[in-house]
């Protein structure tokens, strides 16, 4: 029954996601805009003050243009849709699922918002996570080469590079040698100079700082009401990313679970939207693999639907209105908090029986 329920909700999800591709695309659409102008000398500098990726990034998504924009989205479609199945596959692998539970991680991830959301606007946030998960355990040339391409969205993996510094940084090689040879052949073709990548690194800040308020995974959401939204709020909100990346490193000690907290902890601290939520896809790996289907159905179910969605403007001016919308404006930081602290809970149920096993 559940399994029939999610199929049903995700084929409506899929219909909603093939209608946003080719209807809008805004973001495959801004990347296509953005590579376009890169090819053109004359136009180059644009293109890059604009660009918040890492240069390696438009090299990966040229063979998707070269044929042009309809052919692209819907090469961008089949990429994620193949993202989904990798995941899924991958995840099966790592965790040991089998049978039932097997399928209905496939069926849940498709059914979430997020991931309907990055294949309906060609986001690569699909694709940066599945490249990690393709480098893990992080030890062969392959991994360097995955990880690279796990960068293309930097924002998401940017724990796991801290964390790879920290004890494996052989792993980081190849991924900063691409990154800084692509980024010097970019800056040579716009015809940029030193003073030129400061300027616009001054001006990427600016831009992303705009944004903050439309970012719906912050910390700062959750601090602003109480900071602000100067210095103090961002100093703030650093201590206590880094005061949770220490707590899951000294209690989590599954090596999976270990992925899943630090894609998790990638949505706190930096500019986010809700279709980065994808990064939860190993949580939900962690949650199959052990005791009851209440608690990934629950999670499916919390990433399944859009709480701004309610319809609150139906609700008269007041105090409850006025709860629930402030409810909602923290509803994904909230719960990427609450998925933290299961992964932390599930990994020490999990030594405990270990040990438990063990001593008998």
């Amino acid at each position: 029954l559940l399994l029939g329920v999610a199929i049903v909700w995700g084929v409506l999800r899929t219909a909603r996601s093939l209608h946003m591709l080719f209807e809008a695309s805004h973001d495959l659409n801004i990347y296509y805009s953005l590579w376009f102008l890169l090819g053109h000398r004359d136009y180059a500098d644009i293109a890059l003050g604009q660009a918040l990726y890492l240069p390696h990034t438009w090299l990966v998504l040229t063979p998707f243009f070269l044929l042009g924009w309809p052919a692209a989205r819907l090469l961008m479609l089949l990429l994620n849709v193949g993202c989904v199945f990798y995941i899924w596959w991958r995840l099966s692998e790592l965790a040991g699922l089998k049978g039932m539970r097997r399928w209905l991680l496939l069926v849940f991830l498709w059914d979430w918002l997020c991931t309907g959301l990055v294949i309906g606007l060609g986001n690569l946030a699909l694709v940066c996570v599945a490249a990690a998960l393709a480098a893990y355990p992080f030890s062969t040339v392959g991994s360097s080469i995955f990880l690279t391409l796990s960068a293309m969205k930097q924002t998401l993996v940017f724990p796991l590079y801290f964390r790879l510094l920290l004890k494996r940084p052989k792993m980081l090689l190849v991924p900063f040698v691409v990154v800084m040879v692509c980024g010097v052949a970019v800056l040579v073709w716009a015809r940029l100079g030193p003073a030129d990548v400061l300027a616009m690194a001054r001006g990427s800040v600016s831009r992303v700082a705009g944004w903050s308020q439309f970012d719906l995974t912050s910390l700062r959401r959750l601090l602003s009401p109480l900071l602000g939204s100067g210095a103090a709020l961002s100093g703030v909100v650093w201590v206590v990313w880094f005061a949770l990346y220490g707590v899951v490193m000294w209690r989590v000690k599954d090596p999976l679970a270990v992925v899943a907290a630090l894609l998790l902890l990638s949505l706190l601290p930096v500019y986010h939207q809700e279709y980065d939520l994808v990064a939860a896809a190993p949580t939900l790996a962690l949650f199959l693999r052990r005791g009851s289907l209440a608690w990934p159905a629950l999670m499916t179910l919390l990433l399944a639907v859009n709480p701004a969605s309610a319809p609150t403007h139906l609700l008269p001016a007041g105090l409850v209105r006025h709860a629930i919308e402030a409810f909602v404006a923290v509803y994904n930081p909230l719960l990427v908090l609450a998925l933290l602290g299961a992964i932390v809970w599930v990994d020490r149920g999990r030594a405990r029986e270990t040990r438990e096993t063990h001593e008998r």
